[in-house]
C-alpha cells in the first residue's frame, strides 16, 4: 500500500502567510543593511526600491494569491500542495518574460511593479496582524531578525561585500565573483556563456545561474557588481529559505493526509529552521570536517538547491493531480517533470545526479515503469537530463589519472578529524531516519522489513539513496578545488526540510496521525539540559557572523582611507574591529562614526584604479547592440594594469567583461600557471595560452590579430589605464 496519497484541503494557508511574510522581511533588511553597509559611499536608491519590490513581489505572491483564492474568490485551489512551488516558478517567469520586454516598453514597467510588491508587504502585515495574537507575529519578527543578522553576516563576510566595486580598485575583489559576473555580462550582451576575454567562445559550464541574473539584471537594471551583492542575497538567498520551507510543509501534508485549519508555524518549527540552517557548532571548528557553507557562497549551488525545492513541490502537485484526476488534460501536467528536472543541470550537474537518482529510485520502488505514461515521462527526463550533462561539461582532457580513493577526505580533513567526518557531515540525514524510525517503530528487521514492502519508509530510503550516490565521486575520484563537497552536501540540504516536515506532523495536532507513537515533544525533553546550550551557540554564532561583517566593512573603509590627503581623523590609527572602534570616550563615539561615514569614500575617490573602473563601468550603460559592435583592447604593456591589479593575475582580465559587458580581444593574463588550466574557464582559451600570440600584441596589430581569430567587432576601444582615457580604433572589416 502506498503512503503517498493525493491531498488537498480547504483550510486557509496561514503556514503560507507566515512564512512568505517572515522571509519578506528578511529580505527587505538586507537591502536596508547592504544600504547600510554602503553609507558615505554612492548608493542608487531606485536600485534599492526596486531590488525591494521585485523581492517581495516573489516571494510573498503564493500568500497573496492565497488571499484571493479564500477570501475573495471562495474557491480553495491554492491549497493544493505545491501551489506555493508553482506559483513561485510563474512569478519568476513573469520576470524573466518582461526581461525581454522592458528594453522597448520602458522602465515605468519596472516601477509598477515594484510597487505591486511593496503593496502586496502592507496587505501581508495586514493579514498576519489581524489573524494572529501579538505573541505569533512578535515571534516572527524576531526570528527574521535573527536570520537576518547571521545571513547578512555570512554572505558579507566572505566572497560578496556592499562595497565590493570600490574594494576593486585595492585588489581585493573575490575572483569567483569577477568570473561569474564576466560569464553573465557575456550572456547579457551577447547572449553567449562566455568570459570574454578573448572573444566569446562558449564556455562548457552550468551558466544557468549566470543566465539568470543576466535577465534579472536586465529586468532591475542593475549592474553584475549590484547583481552579485545586492539581488543574490536579497531575493535568491531569500528564495533559497522559502523554497526549503515550502518543501517541508508540501512534505509534511503529503505523508500526514492533512493539514490544520489556520495553523502558522510555533515556535518549534522556527528554532529547528534556525538551528538546522545556522548551525549551533562554529564554523571554524566544522570546517575540520570539511562541512562548508558553500550554499551561501556558490551563487550556482544555492539556486540549483531552491530549484529543486520547488521542483520537488511541483512533483508532489502533479503527483496528485495525475492520481485524482486521469484525464489528458491532468495529463499534460506530466510536462512540466521533464522540463524541470533537467534544468537543474543548466544550475549544477553535481545536484543533478545526486538529485535524479533518488527520483529514479522512487520511480522504481513505486512501480510507475507500468504506467506508460509515466514511464515515457522519466525517459524523457533521461534523456534531456543527459543533454544537459553533455552541454555543460567540458571536452578539455586534464589530469588523465582522476582515480583515487578518498580524495576528498584525504585532502580536505585532518587524519585525526576523520573518524567523525560521516557522522558530522550526515548529521541531518541521521536525524530525520532516527526520527521517522522511531515515529515508524521500525527498528527490528521484520519492521523494516514490513516497512520496505508498504513503502511506509520511502522518503528515507530516498535520502539514504541521494547520501550514497553523493557520497560516491569524492570517495573514488579527485576532484579539484573541493568540488567534491557539491556532490556530499547535498544530501544535508534535503534531509533539513525533511526534518523541519517532521517537526510540522509532530507539532501541529491534525497533522500527528503517526504522533502518538512518537512525540517529539517528549522525545527533546529527554535533552533539555542540551537545548540551553545549542541556543547560546546558535545564538553565538548569529551575533559573531555579523560582528565579522561589520568588522570587514570597517577593514575596507579604513584601507580606502589610504589615498585621502586630507586629515584622517579617528580612521589615521583605526583597527578593523568595530567593538574596540566604538569603545572608550563616549562623547566621540558620534565623531567617528562620522568619520568612518564620510572620510574613506572621499580618500576612494582619489585612487587611480577606482577612477578607471567607474570610467569603464559607464560603457556597461551603452545600448546592447552598440556594446554588441564593440571590443575591448588593454595594450600589453600596460603593467599597471595587467600586473599590479591585482595579486594573482589570473584575476585581472575579468575586470574588463565584468564591468563593461564587452568583450576583450587579447584580454588574457600577463602569466598563466596551467594548473589553473580546467578553473574559471581558461581551458576555452587552450592555444592562445600556449602560443602566448596575445601577449604580443601592439595597437597596430590588434585589428589584424582579431581578424585572424575571427573576433574582429567593428570598433575596438583602446583602453589607457594610466591615462584614464577610452578612445576608438577602427578596424576595416
Amino acid at each position: 500500500m502506498l503512503k503517498f496519497p493525493a491531498v488537498s484541503s480547504p483550510s486557509l494557508n496561514k503556514f503560507e502567510l507566515t512564512t512568505s511574510l517572515f522571509l519578506a522581511l528578511v529580505s527587505l533588511g538586507m537591502v536596508r543593511l547592504y544600504a547600510l553597509g554602503r553609507s558615505g559611499y554612492e548608493i542608487s536608491y531606485s536600485d534599492l526600491n526596486n531590488v525591494s519590490g521585485i523581492s517581495l513581489f516573489i516571494l510573498l505572491l503564493p500568500a497573496i494569491i492565497n488571499f484571493i483564492d479564500i477570501a475573495r474568490l471562495g474557491k480553495h485551489r491554492s491549497q493544493t500542495i505545491g501551489f506555493s512551488a508553482l506559483a513561485t516558478l510563474a512569478a519568476i517567469a513573469f520576470i524573466i518574460f518582461c526581461s525581454f520586454l522592458i528594453p522597448f516598453i520602458g522602465y515605468w514597467f519596472l516601477s509598477i511593479v515594484a510597487i505591486i510588491g511593496h503593496v502586496f508587504l502592507a496587505i501581508a502585515l495586514f493579514l498576519l496582524v489581524t489573524n494572529s495574537r501579538p505573541a505569533q507575529w512578535l515571534f516572527v519578527i524576531i526570528f527574521a531578525v535573527l536570520l537576518l543578522l547571521w545571513l547578512y553576516g555570512r554572505v558579507y563576510s566572505s566572497y560578496h561585500s556592499p562595497l565590493f566595486f570600490e574594494n576593486l580598485s585595492l585588489g581585493l575583489g573575490h575572483m569567483d565573483t569577477l568570473f561569474n559576473a564576466s560569464i553573465m555580462q557575456m550572456i547579457k550582451t551577447y547572449g553567449i556563456p562566455s568570459t570574454g576575454l578573448n572573444g566569446t567562445p562558449y564556455l562548457p559550464y552550468h551558466w544557468g545561474s549566470n543566465w539568470l541574473f543576466a535577465r534579472f539584471s536586465v529586468f532591475l537594471n542593475t549592474s553584475a557588481i549590484t547583481t552579485y551583492n545586492l539581488v543574490y542575497p536579497a531575493l535568491f538567498l531569500c528564495l533559497y529559505f522559502k523554497a526549503s520551507i515550502s518543501l517541508s510543509y508540501d512534505v509534511a501534508r503529503q505523508l500526514s493526509g492533512n493539514i490544520h485549519k489556520s495553523m502558522g508555524p510555533g515556535i518549534k518549527f522556527w528554532l529547528f529552521f534556525l538551528v538546522a540552517n545556522i548551525g549551533f557548532m562554529p564554523s571554524a571548528f566544522l570546517q575540520n570536517w570539511a562541512v562548508w557553507e558553500s550554499w551561501i557562497e556558490s551563487e550556482s549551488y544555492a539556486i540549483s538547491l531552491w530549484f529543486v525545492f520547488l521542483t520537488l513541490s511541483v512533483i508532489l502537485f502533479v503527483y496528485n493531480a495525475t492520481i485524482v484526476n486521469r484525464s489528458l488534460q491532468t495529463k499534460a501536467l506530466l510536462l512540466l517533470i521533464p522540463v524541470l528536472i533537467p534544468l537543474i543541470g543548466l544550475l549544477k550537474v553535481s545536484v543533478l545526479v545526486v538529485v535524479l537518482s533518488g527520483l529514479v529510485y522512487i520511480f522504481i520502488r513505486m512501480g510507475l515503469f507500468r504506467n506508460i505514461s509515466y514511464l515515457l515521462i522519466m525517459l524523457a527526463t533521461l534523456g534531456l537530463s543527459y543533454y544537459m550533462v553533455k552541454l555543460t561539461a567540458s571536452d578539455f582532457i586534464g589530469e588523465q589519472d582522476n582515480f583515487y580513493p578518498f580524495h576528498f577526505m584525504r585532502t580536505y580533513i585532518l587524519s585525526s578529524w576523520r573518524g567523525l567526518f560521516y557522522y558530522v557531515h550526515y548529521f541531518w540525514a541521521i536525524i530525520y531516519i532516527i526520527f521517522r524510525l522511531k515515529q515508524a517503530n521500525a527498528f527490528t528487521y521484520k519492521s523494516l522489513q514490513t516497512a520496505f514492502h508498504t513503502n511506509s519508509l520511502l522518503d528515507v530510503e530516498a535520502l539514504i539513496v541521494i547520501a550514497l550516490v553523493g557520497f560516491i565521486p569524492g570517495t573514488l575520484l579527485r576532484i579539484g578545488g573541493g568540488s567534491a563537497y557539491y556532490f556530499t552536501d547535498v544530501q544535508a540540504r534535503l534531509a533539513i526540510p525533511l526534518v523541519l516536515s517532521f517537526v510540522l506532523i509532530n507539532s501541529i495536532p491534525s497533522l500527528g496521525k503517526q504522533a502518538d507513537t512518537f512525540s517529539l515533544t517528549n522525545y527533546l525533553k529527554r535533552y533539555a539540559l542540551v537545548i540551553p546550550m545549542i541556543l547560546f551557540l546558535l545564538l553565538t554564532n548569529i551575533f559573531s557572523k555579523f560582528e565579522d561583517a561589520v568588522n570587514i566593512n570597517l577593514a575596507n573603509r579604513i584601507n580606502h582611507v589610504s589615498s585621502y590627503a586630507g586629515s584622517k581623523g579617528y580612521l589615521q590609527n583605526a583597527t578593523p574591529d568595530i567593538i574596540a572602534f566604538i569603545s572608550g570616550n563616549k562623547s566621540a563615539i558620534k565623531d567617528k562614526l562620522i568619520d568612518l561615514r564620510n572620510v574613506p569614500f572621499i580618500g576612494i575617490q582619489e585612487n587611480p584604479r577606482y577612477l578607471l573602473y567607474k570610467n569603464l563601468a559607464e560603457l556597461d550603460k551603452l545600448d546592447r547592440e552598440d556594446k554588441q559592435n564593440k571590443m575591448i583592447y588593454v595594450p600589453r604593456t600596460s603593467t599597471w594594469f595587467w600586473t599590479e591589479s591585482f595579486s594573482n593575475p589570473i584575476t585581472t582580465p575579468f575586470i574588463i567583461p565584468a564591468l563593461t559587458g564587452i568583450k576583450s580581444v587579447g584580454g588574457l593574463p600577463a602569466t598563466f600557471d596551467f594548473n589553473f588550466i580546467l578553473a574559471y574557464g581558461y581551458q576555452t582559451y587552450t592555444t592562445s595560452l600556449e602560443n602566448n600570440d596575445y601577449k604580443s600584441l601592439s595597437v597596430d596589430s590588434v585589428c589584424n590579430y582579431g581578424l585572424q581569430k575571427n573576433i574582429l567587432a567593428k570598433e575596438i576601444l583602446l583602453i589607457e589605464p594610466e591615462q584614464n582615457k577610452i578612445s576608438t580604433l577602427p578596424c576595416k572589416p
